[in-house]
C-alpha cells in the first residue's frame, strides 16, 4: 500500500523544481522503473555540481512548468520521471555520467523519456514502450 504524499512534501517538492528552472539549460527526463533509492544515491554523485538529479511527480513537475517555455516537455510526462536538470552549457558531460550508469547497470529500458534544451525551440522526443 502506498502513503499519500504530503501536501508539505508537495509543496517542498515544487519549489525545488522552481529553482532548478532558474538558469536551466536543459531539462531531461529519466524513466527510472526499478531504480533503487541506493542506485539514485550513487548516481546523483556522478553529476557534476551543475546539475541535479529530481525525482518527482510528473504531475508536479507539470504544474511548476504550465505556461513556461519548458511546457513543451508535457508530452513525455508518462510513466515514472526522474528529472535531471542542467545548469552549465556543457550538455555532454551533463549526461554522460547517466550514460555510463545506465551501461554499468544494463538499464537499457531506462532511458531518457524526453528533453527541452533552454525551453525554445526545442525537439522533445518521447518514446513508449
Amino acid at each position: 500500500m502506498r502513503s499519500a504524499i504530503s501536501r508539505t512534501k508537495k509543496e517542498e517538492t515544487i519549489e525545488s523544481v522552481k529553482q532548478q528552472l532558474q538558469d536551466c539549460h536543459l531539462i531531461d527526463g529519466i524513466n527510472y522503473k526499478g531504480f533503487t533509492v541506493q542506485q539514485f544515491q550513487q548516481l546523483r554523485t556522478t553529476f557534476p555540481e551543475t546539475t541535479k538529479l529530481i525525482v518527482a511527480k510528473n504531475t508536479l513537475v507539470l504544474k511548476v512548468i504550465e505556461g513556461t517555455q519548458w511546457e513543451s516537455l508535457k508530452p513525455c510526462m508518462k510513466g515514472m520521471n526522474a528529472w535531471l536538470f542542467v545548469h552549465s552549457e556543457e550538455i555532454p558531460a551533463a549526461i554522460k555520467p547517466y550514460r555510463t550508469f545506465q551501461k554499468e547497470k544494463k538499464l537499457e529500458d531506462n532511458d531518457f523519456s524526453g528533453a527541452v534544451f533552454e525551453g525554445k525551440d526545442s525537439i522533445v522526443i518521447c518514446e513508449y514502450s
